[in-house]
């Protein structure tokens, strides 16, 4: 059983760093303009197939186990249902208005708001940034579904399922394999210490972010979760992230130009810069309280191992 989980990682590993690699030799995350975004959904919906042969036929892991909805008669989790969906999306706004909020309020501490500047639309249709904003959007639906099917649903299913190693093994793998995959293409700057920050950063959000699956038991939260946090990454990232907005400008409420990178991260966005750190931290803790005050306790509307389901 051990060899069996031991090839399990192995593969793991291989399959997330080979799809990655092969996503970023035709994006680049420099200049995610609309054919870029095309592109990186069509990767995203590549990987969530190679996740489904991969745990089926390999694996042998039903992709009930890996947290995908299901289309069983009266059970579909993916079916309209307000309250599941209200607390899905009320849980996952609340933890990125929590963590995210800390950016801006950072940024003013660190007096880097000399350089706010506000978005420029004044070259394009309102018809263009309507579509750049809905492209945005389902770019980063199915990144997001991608991404928590894969290092979320998919490492938590292989661990439970052989029961081997302490269970807490299966943070620190979804933590290093989401990690590895968002630093591969910016491996040429390793050099510099905030690319090791990034690194560290990333892990523990990988971490954090299985701290959530774990919780509720339900990915398609994580889904929420994910998607959500990147809107506000982008719209709180400052201007490292400006090559999302191209070819008509940034869909942002600002852009700030702070030159202490510990704060801003340089050219490696937030995810280097000590803010993230603090994003983490309190993601964490937001996680922890709603496990121990709402699932735990079973006084809210919904229970463990039922809590969206």
């Amino acid at each position: 059983m051990i060899s069996r989980v031991s090839g399990l990682v192995g593969l793991i590993l291989f399959s997330g760093l080979f799809t990655s690699t092969v996503r970023r030799s035709f994006t680049d995350a420099s200049s995610f303009d609309i054919p870029q975004m095309w592109w990186h959904s069509l990767a995203s919906a590549w990987n969530i197939f190679i996740c489904i042969i991969f745990s089926v036929y390999v694996a042998q892991i039903p992709t009930k186990k890996v947290g995908l909805p299901q289309l069983h008669k009266g059970k579909a989790n993916w079916k309209p249902d307000g309250m599941k969906w209200v607390m899905r999306l009320g849980l996952s706004l609340t933890i990125s208005m929590l963590t995210h909020g800390i950016t801006p309020t950072m940024y003013v501490a660190a007096d880097c708001c000399d350089g706010f500047d506000m978005p420029d639309y004044s070259q394009d249709s309102v018809g263009n940034i309507i579509y750049f904003f809905a492209l945005q959007q389902f770019c980063f639906i199915i990144n997001a579904a991608d991404e928590e099917t894969s290092w979320r649903g998919f490492v938590n299913a292989v661990w439970v399922a052989e029961g081997v190693f302490g269970r807490w093994v299966m943070y620190i793998m979804s933590g290093f394999v989401y990690a590895g995959v968002h630093t591969l293409n910016m491996l040429s700057s390793f050099r510099d210490p905030s690319y090791f920050l990034m690194v560290f950063n990333l892990t523990c959000e990988g971490a954090a972010w299985m701290y959530l699956y774990r919780t509720t038991g339900d990915l398609i939260t994580n889904w929420c979760q994910h998607h959500i946090d990147d809107i506000f990454s982008l719209w709180f990232g400052g201007e490292t992230l400006a090559g999302y907005a191209l070819p008509m400008g940034q869909i942002s409420p600002f852009l700030i130009n702070c030159p202490n990178k510990y704060i801003s991260g340089g050219d490696f966005g937030t995810g280097a810069s000590f803010i993230y750190i603090i994003q983490n931290v309190a993601t964490v803790l937001f996680i922890l309280a709603f496990d121990l005050l709402v699932v735990r306790r079973k006084k809210f509307v919904l229970k463990k191992s039922h809590l969206f389901a």
